[in-house]
Protein backbone atom coordinates (compact mmCIF):
# COMPACT_ATOMS: atom_id res chain seq x y z
CA UNK A 1 0.00 0.00 0.00
CA UNK A 2 1.53 3.27 -1.41
CA UNK A 3 1.43 6.43 1.50
CA UNK A 4 0.86 9.60 0.53
CA UNK A 5 2.68 12.30 3.01
CA UNK A 6 0.43 15.62 3.47
CA UNK A 7 2.89 17.60 5.12
CA UNK A 8 6.24 17.75 4.71
CA UNK A 9 9.00 16.13 6.67
CA UNK A 10 10.88 18.19 9.27
CA UNK A 11 14.21 17.97 6.41
CA UNK A 12 12.20 19.48 3.63
CA UNK A 13 10.66 22.59 5.51
CA UNK A 14 13.73 23.62 6.83
CA UNK A 15 15.19 22.91 3.08
CA UNK A 16 12.33 25.55 1.49
CA UNK A 17 12.80 27.79 4.51
CA UNK A 18 16.89 28.00 3.85
CA UNK A 19 16.18 28.17 -0.02
CA UNK A 20 13.25 31.22 0.79
CA UNK A 21 15.25 32.88 2.74
CA UNK A 22 18.24 32.65 0.17
CA UNK A 23 16.00 34.36 -2.50
CA UNK A 24 15.20 37.01 0.07
CA UNK A 25 18.18 38.08 1.55
CA UNK A 26 19.21 38.25 -2.32
CA UNK A 27 16.38 40.42 -3.30
CA UNK A 28 17.00 42.52 -1.06
CA UNK A 29 20.79 42.79 -1.64
CA UNK A 30 20.24 43.72 -4.64
CA UNK A 31 18.76 47.10 -4.12
CA UNK A 32 21.36 47.57 -1.48
CA UNK A 33 24.29 46.88 -3.91
CA UNK A 34 22.97 49.34 -6.39
CA UNK A 35 22.37 52.25 -3.49
CA UNK A 36 25.88 51.87 -2.37
CA UNK A 37 27.54 51.76 -6.00
CA UNK A 38 25.72 54.81 -6.51
CA UNK A 39 27.01 56.83 -3.25
CA UNK A 40 30.49 55.03 -4.15
CA UNK A 41 30.75 56.56 -7.85
CA UNK A 42 31.30 60.17 -6.62
CA UNK A 43 33.97 59.09 -4.36
CA UNK A 44 36.07 57.36 -6.89
CA UNK A 45 35.84 60.54 -9.33
CA UNK A 46 36.24 62.63 -6.55
CA UNK A 47 39.43 60.41 -5.29
CA UNK A 48 40.99 59.55 -8.97
CA UNK A 49 40.70 63.76 -8.72
CA UNK A 50 42.82 63.79 -5.84
CA UNK A 51 45.52 61.33 -6.90
CA UNK A 52 45.73 63.05 -9.96
CA UNK A 53 46.45 66.77 -8.34
CA UNK A 54 48.53 64.56 -5.99
CA UNK A 55 50.43 63.12 -8.91
CA UNK A 56 50.92 66.63 -10.22
CA UNK A 57 52.20 68.13 -6.91
CA UNK A 58 54.57 64.87 -6.88
CA UNK A 59 55.94 65.40 -9.90
CA UNK A 60 56.71 69.59 -8.94
CA UNK A 61 58.53 68.39 -5.92
CA UNK A 62 60.72 65.77 -7.79
CA UNK A 63 61.69 68.63 -10.66
CA UNK A 64 62.48 70.68 -7.28
CA UNK A 65 64.33 67.98 -5.72
CA UNK A 66 66.19 67.32 -8.88
CA UNK A 67 67.48 71.04 -8.80
CA UNK A 68 68.40 71.23 -5.76
CA UNK A 69 70.40 67.73 -5.93
CA UNK A 70 72.02 69.04 -9.31
CA UNK A 71 73.29 72.24 -7.52
CA UNK A 72 74.59 70.19 -4.60
CA UNK A 73 76.59 68.39 -6.98
CA UNK A 74 78.01 71.38 -8.84
CA UNK A 75 79.10 72.44 -5.51
CA UNK A 76 80.73 69.48 -4.79
CA UNK A 77 82.09 68.98 -8.16
CA UNK A 78 85.66 69.71 -9.61
CA UNK A 79 84.98 72.16 -11.94
CA UNK A 80 83.30 74.62 -8.60
CA UNK A 81 86.51 73.97 -7.00
CA UNK A 82 88.67 75.17 -10.17
CA UNK A 83 86.64 78.56 -10.19
CA UNK A 84 85.94 79.13 -6.41
CA UNK A 85 88.21 78.95 -3.13
CA UNK A 86 85.16 78.33 -0.94
CA UNK A 87 84.51 74.96 0.54
CA UNK A 88 81.75 73.58 -1.39
CA UNK A 89 79.97 71.69 1.39
CA UNK A 90 80.54 74.58 3.38
CA UNK A 91 78.58 76.81 1.07
CA UNK A 92 75.78 73.92 0.79
CA UNK A 93 75.57 74.23 4.95
CA UNK A 94 75.45 77.78 4.47
CA UNK A 95 72.70 77.68 1.86
CA UNK A 96 70.49 74.96 3.91
CA UNK A 97 70.77 77.26 7.04
CA UNK A 98 69.91 80.81 5.08
CA UNK A 99 66.90 78.91 2.99
CA UNK A 100 65.82 76.69 6.20
CA UNK A 101 66.44 73.47 3.79
CA UNK A 102 67.55 70.17 5.93
CA UNK A 103 68.12 68.41 2.88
Amino acid sequence: MEQKYTSMLPYEALRNAVIIQAAKDYGDGVPRLMREERKLAPLKKELEEIQAKVDRQNEKVMSAKAVITEVESFFRSDHYKAICTVDGNWMIEELRKETGYAG
